[in-house]
């Protein structure tokens, strides 16, 4: 099924007085309105190639949850991508970003509850393993067949709040299998304490079928989230730092609230899986 169609294109440049904690966008935007036979739904798909883009070289690519929610979450991972490319922090980089339609000129909000999550409000089943198979199932097979990925380097996966929470869940999902979608792993403040903890549920699944997973992580919190989430915390990080030797973690408590973690996490987070500088 062909999907990869993009609609519209943009080429963006800096403007000349930026927000320092949100650059500016080099390169170029495209996006597209993507259905997913798996979910049942479209998505929207951004995707900023950098300056002096070629089709014939291979890249990493960083996957942006939420990338239309929270004041544009891709635009922001673009940015710092944008600009960490200038100071040389990290190679020429494709950021796709996967968002939902807009609606009334505003992103659709539903789908990251339905999509995010391992269970709803309602204690009903969520749709995270469903989503994650879109994820590997459609939409990598689409980007793969329009941009070479540098082997090298792979993908990164990055999330904030619910998005963190997912990133963690793919993590621990695909963390025994040899070929993974996903190598290295952005989590800003996830949301450590869904479904009672749920989380590490998904880790100690883990657990005994390995002790080695090579992946990159970079996890980070807010200090003002309260003692619950830093609980998970401190668990999950004691047990990743213990179980999995040739796991590259990073794990921060940034002085931050929970909407200011984002432009620290996703900037050093980048720098982090990309650049390996903290």
């Amino acid at each position: 099924m062909r999907h990869a169609v993009f609609l519209a294109a943009l080429a963006v440049a800096a403007p000349a007085c930026a927000d320092p904690a949100r650059p500016a966008v080099t390169g170029r935007i495209e996006q597209t309105q993507f259905p997913s036979r798996l979910v049942g739904d479209t998505y929207l798909i951004l995707a900023r190639t950098p300056p002096d883009y070629d089709p014939a070289r291979a890249y990493p690519i960083v996957f942006q949850l939420d990338a239309t929610n929270y004041g544009n979450e891709f635009e922001l991972t673009a940015g710092w991508a944008s600009a960490l490319e200038a100071s040389g922090d990290i190679p020429p980089t494709i950021v796709v970003g996967v968002g939902y339609p807009y609606k009334n000129d505003l992103p659709s909000d539903r789908g990251r509850w339905r999509d995010y999550v391992t269970t709803l409000i309602d204690g009903r089943p969520g749709g995270a393993a469903t989503f994650l198979r879109f994820l590997t199932e459609e939409l990598l097979p689409a980007i793969d067949a329009k941009y070479h990925l540098d082997p090298a380097l792979g993908r990164t996966l990055i999330g904030h709040s619910l998005g963190g929470y997912f990133t963690l869940y793919a993590l621990f999902q695909t963390g025994a299998d040899s070929d993974p979608p996903f190598q290295r792993f952005v989590a800003a403040d996830g949301s450590l304490g869904d479904d009672g903890g749920g989380i590490l549920d998904f880790e100690a699944a883990l657990a005994p079928r390995t002790r080695s997973l090579p992946r990159v992580l970079s996890l980070d919190i807010a200090r003002y989230d309260g003692a619950v989430q830093h609980l998970w915390f401190d668990l999950l990080r004691t047990h990743l730092q213990e179980h999995y030797p040739d796991l590259r973690l990073s794990a921060r408590v940034l002085d931050e609230d929970h909407g200011g973690v984002m432009a620290p996490a996703f900037r050093d987070g980048l720098r982090y899986a990309l650049g390996g500088a903290r």
